[in-house]
Parts: C-alpha cells; sequence; structure tokens
C-alpha cells in the first residue's frame, strides 16, 4: 500500500489525476495518469490536505515511479 498527501485534488467523476514525471527537466516526457477512485482510498487531514491511500498493483500496473508524482508527496514508503 502506498500512502501520500495531496493539497488539491484534480479528479473527474470517476477518476484521479495524476503527473507521472519523466527523465526530461523540461516536461516533455510527462504522462497523465487517471487512478480509478474505486481503487484508492482518500481522506481529508486537519490541516485541509489529503491523505491519499494507493494499493501496490495499481502502481505498478501503471508502471509508476511513486517518487515521481507531481500532486503526492510520499509518506509509506518515504523516501
Amino acid at each position: 500500500m502506498y500512502v501520500g498527501i495531496m493539497n488539491t485534488i484534480t479528479q473527474t467523476p470517476g477518476a484521479i489525476k495524476i503527473t507521472v514525471q519523466g527523465r526530461e527537466l523540461d516536461g516533455r516526457s510527462d504522462r497523465t495518469v487517471y487512478l480509478p477512485k474505486s481503487q484508492v482510498e482518500i481522506k481529508k487531514t486537519k490541516t485541509g490536505a489529503f491523505r491519499i491511500w494507493i494499493p501496490n498493483w495499481l502502481i505498478e500496473k501503471n508502471h509508476i515511479n511513486w517518487y515521481r508524482i507531481a500532486e503526492i508527496e510520499p509518506e509509506i514508503p518515504g523516501r
């Protein structure tokens, strides 16, 4: 299970939009991934941010580098 903090959530009716940063520093290799809301859990924290839980298989299936997601600050596993 991957756990992180999001300050803002960009979403569609059925998914959460995240940006996975690529190797290029200019953003040309960045890609957008939509995570289904039915598979992730989101709760608001006391500070107003959102804590998100994402299952391992969803990260692996989409070939996401957990530490390269622009919108999420990783908690578990940490940096």
